[in-house]
């Protein structure tokens, strides 16, 4: 028995026909990468901009960036705590989606600066501290904005704050 390396017209368009079916496969699957890449950033950007057109979340972020917002006793009920809530579950609602895995910390690159300022501002850690003992004080395992704190840690830590 004897082999002998021929090929055919039919064995070359075969060959043809698989690399050009592996090149489309390849194609289309870095055109659904990007096209992820795309949405996940087109959904931070659409919660972000609820965010800033919704005024009273915008006021509340500026008190905070510009070190006006101020903690205590009369803050309970008022119209800044609903503001603070308000901000605050915007970025909870983004920070739930990376727990979920759903976009990453580079993606939160775009808002990184609001997540680490509100996370930073020793006001709004009085008012994490309040809330924490409330919720021990009621017996409800878990923290209020328990994503936002996470992922803003997340964000602030040494090796992300590139």
């Amino acid at each position: 028995m004897t082999f002998k390396p021929e090929f055919s017209l039919g064995d070359l368009i075969a060959a043809a026909g698989f690399l050009m079916a592996a090149l489309g496969l390849f194609l289309t699957l870095w055109q659904l990468w990007q096209d992820s890449k795309r949405k996940r950033a087109e959904f931070i950007v659409s919660v972000f901009h609820k965010y800033t057109a919704d005024p009273e979340a915008a006021k509340m972020f500026y008190s905070i960036d510009y070190g006006q917002f101020r903690y205590g006793p009369e803050f309970h009920n008022s119209p800044e705590e609903r503001m603070l809530d308000l901000l605050l579950s915007y970025f909870e609602k983004i920070a739930v989606l990376h727990r979920l895995g759903v976009i990453t910390l580079k993606d939160l690159n775009l808002i990184k600066y609001e997540f680490i300022r509100i996370y930073r501002n020793n006001e709004v850690k009085k008012y994490f501290e309040y809330l924490d003992r409330l919720r021990t004080g009621i017996n409800i395992s878990g923290k209020n904005f328990e994503a936002f704190r996470s992922v803003a840690a997340l964000l602030d830590a040494p090796e992300n704050r590139r």
